[in-house]
């Protein structure tokens, strides 16, 4: 090893500049056909996995930022609807379409339709229907 390092320490100062390069050249070949190489697909996968995940953030910011305005929505469509089934006429023509008019809150109807999600889901799973 010592005779190998003389003699590459005794060549002229382009030579040694030249072996130089060439050790650097291999040590990427070498970096790359073992250690980038076999790992390029999973660092495609994780790549597009950072991307799915920056347009589920941006869709979500969208959603999020849209939220004041949908509320005030359904506030406004909750008061109107609270006026119809309060008008006898319209109660009367939902009566004859044998529909119980009633008014629930925003969160009333949601844990309404939770119990009934959960009371039906056991019967389901208890028939084994499935979706087809």
């Amino acid at each position: 090893m010592n005779q190998l390092l003389d003699n590459i320490l005794d060549r002229p100062k382009a030579q040694k500049i030249g072996i130089l390069v060439a050790a650097i050249v291999l040590i990427a070949a070498l970096y790359y056909s073992f250690l980038y190489s076999p790992r390029s697909d999973q660092i495609a996968q994780l790549a597009e996995s950072v991307e799915v995940a920056r347009n589920e953030k941006s869709a979500k910011t969208q959603k999020a930022a849209n939220l004041p305005r949908l509320r005030k929505d359904l506030q406004q469509l909750d008061a109107e609807l609270k006026k119809a089934v309060a008008d006898r006429d319209v109660a009367s023509k939902l009566s004859a379409l044998t529909l119980d008019p009633m008014h629930m809150s925003v969160e009333e109807f949601a844990g309404l339709l939770k119990f009934e999600y959960e009371k039906y889901e056991s019967v389901v799973k208890l028939s084994g229907a499935r979706v087809e």
